[in-house]
């Protein structure tokens, strides 16, 4: 959305397009001919104006009114300080990868949510503060684990596991330590047959 009114908008649209700063995609969307200038115009933004473009794209691409993917939705959300729109978008941005055979950029988005899970705020919303889908901390681990075992990074896959499990708290459910235990030992086997 725009302060400007149709003829207005319409009229500078056509300038730039005219000056060849902007061209038509497909007859209905515009972009910045180069990228130089686009990040020249994005580095002149304020750091108010970055934070709710950021969030105005966000809900554009939430709303299904502009097309894109789960990653982009999460890069967008993180720099609108959205953490828990940031956190269920690189989840799905994970699974979306790992769908695809993409192991590398899935353990990325999976080990953005873990990190930005640390803060106390977002892990409360995602455990069902806010009546969205809950986030299983545990299980978003494993399958960070598994990502880094389909990837090749069996170290990395290990010490995911093995670092949730140590974080255990006494009384923490007799599950989540099973799948954990279950996690390591599933990565301590492809280590093994792997030599």
């Amino acid at each position: 959305g725009t302060a400007l009114d149709s003829p207005t908008l319409d009229g500078a649209v056509r300038a730039a397009v005219e000056a060849n700063i902007l061209v038509s995609t497909d007859g209905e969307h515009y972009v910045f001919r180069h990228a130089l200038l686009t990040e020249a115009i994005y580095q002149d933004l304020l750091p108010g104006e970055r934070v709710r473009l950021h969030a105005a794209y966000a809900e554009a691409l939430a709303s299904g009114a502009v097309d894109g993917s789960a990653a982009e939705l999460s890069r967008h959300a993180w720099a609108s300080h959205d953490l828990v729109t940031a956190t269920r978008a690189s989840i799905r941005a994970g699974d979306e990868a790992m769908a695809v055979g993409g192991p590398e950029e899935a353990i990325r988005h999976y080990e953005r949510a873990l990190e930005l899970m640390v803060d106390p705020t977002v892990e409360a919303t995602l455990a069902g503060g806010d009546g969205g889908p809950l986030v299983d901390r545990i299980g978003l681990v494993i399958r960070a684990s598994a990502a880094a075992t389909a990837a090749g990074h069996l170290s990395r896959a290990l010490a995911l596991s093995h670092d949730q499990l140590l974080a255990l708290t006494v009384d923490a459910p007799a599950l989540d330590r099973v799948r954990l235990i279950h996690s390591v030992a599933t990565t301590l086997l492809v280590m093994d047959h792997d030599f």
